[in-house]
């Protein structure tokens, strides 16, 4: 707020500097755990940012991923729709090549679909970020568990259960080695396997990974 306030001191009106920093504050409260504050910062900046300039940009899209990711976790899934839907036109025109920024928002509009029960289209967005994370993130293997692990869950409610069981195993795998195999992560990925393998009927698998699981 101090940035602000000083910002507004030097160049009154709208200025994109003063817009650049509601969206950081934005970012900041979706990192703190603050999903209202978030998104009414990052409105702020994307008024701003457009008051500015016609056309949008990657601060246009910084700003509608924070507000989807924030309205998502307020449960305004159909919000968060709209507003990501915007932010990946943006992506498409202004990145030519795979970027993690437009590998997340990907993601993240395919869990929007998936808690609005649309299964197929959910795949199809998880699936684009999926395969983008494989090359902005080739030495990060964490930053391809999440999106892995809602790839395995889209796929057992459309009851493709052996396509399933691949990304379930990866992010247990990789949730298990960043933190440990007790760690809530890696066993909400191991719950999901043991229930995909018993969808499957593979008792063998199933005897393989059920010594892992700890009662909570």
């Amino acid at each position: 707020m101090q940035a602000i306030n000083m910002q507004k001191r030097l160049t009154p009106g709208d200025n994109s500097k003063i817009a650049n920093i509601l969206i950081l504050i934005g970012n900041a409260y979706l990192v703190l755990g603050n999903p209202e504050s978030a998104f009414e910062y990052a409105k702020q900046g994307l008024e701003m940012t457009r008051r500015l300039s016609q056309d949008d940009h990657l601060d246009c899209l910084t700003a509608l991923h924070i507000m989807g990711e924030a309205s998502c976790l307020l449960g305004k899934f159909e919000d968060a729709h709209n507003l990501l839907k915007q932010a990946i036109e943006i992506g498409k025109k202004e990145f030519r090549d795979p970027h993690p920024h437009f590998a997340r928002t990907l993601s993240r509009m395919g869990a929007v679909l998936f808690n609005l029960k649309k299964f197929e289209e959910a795949l199809d967005y998880l699936m684009q970020a999926y395969e983008m994370e494989q090359k902005v993130y080739p030495q990060d293997p964490m930053a391809i568990a999440e999106t892995a692990r809602n790839v395995g869950f889209t796929l057992y409610f459309l009851g493709r259960f052996s396509e399933a069981k691949g990304y379930f195993k990866q992010a247990f795998e990789i949730f298990t080695n960043h933190y440990s195999v007790d760690h809530p992560e890696s066993q909400g990925a191991l719950g999901a396997l043991l229930s995909t393998l018993q969808q499957l009927g593979g008792a063998g698998e199933f005897k393989e990974y059920i010594k892992y699981f700890k009662k909570q």
